[in-house]
């Protein structure tokens, strides 16, 4: 029922004054409720294009954020880089000590005398004091 058709209906109930007052409020209540659903139709019915075309110039934060993103994933990249080439030259520095260890090990246990097809560990306290050994393996 349209807002014409339950105004109509109103005009009409209070010629009669035979309805009570209850039923008018009701009809008012019913009236004020198509009216709003009414409004609500006409907001949904705005229609937005398919497409929406934005200028240089409200685009131009959104350039600025994408530059930004940029050079800070250049410093990222190169961050990365110097990271790696300092991993791969402590990593070497390492690995040179340990084989320097593992001569000096090797160049201690000549000069005690023991053969290289005998099965000794080496032992060396956990600070860099006191004594070591090399311990025949059973």
């Amino acid at each position: 029922m349209s807002i014409r058709d339950r105004l109509q209906g109103l005009v009409e109930l209070l010629e009669s004054k035979e309805k009570p007052e209850d039923e008018l409020v009701d009809e008012i209540e019913k009236i004020e409720e198509l009216i709003a659903s009414e409004e609500e139709e006409k907001v949904e019915e705005v229609k937005i294009p398919d497409l929406v075309e934005l200028t240089e110039e409200e685009l131009e934060n959104v350039y600025a954020l994408r530059d930004a993103m940029g050079s800070a994933q250049l410093v990222l990249g190169q961050l990365n880089m110097n990271y790696e080439f300092q991993k791969v030259k402590i990593i070497k520095k390492y690995t040179q000590a340990q084989q320097a260890l593992q001569d000096e090990v090797e160049r201690l246990r000549e000069i005690k005398g023991i053969p290289e097809g005998l099965e000794y560990s080496f032992t060396m306290p956990e600070k860099n004091e006191g004594s070591g050994f090399f311990k025949k393996e059973e």
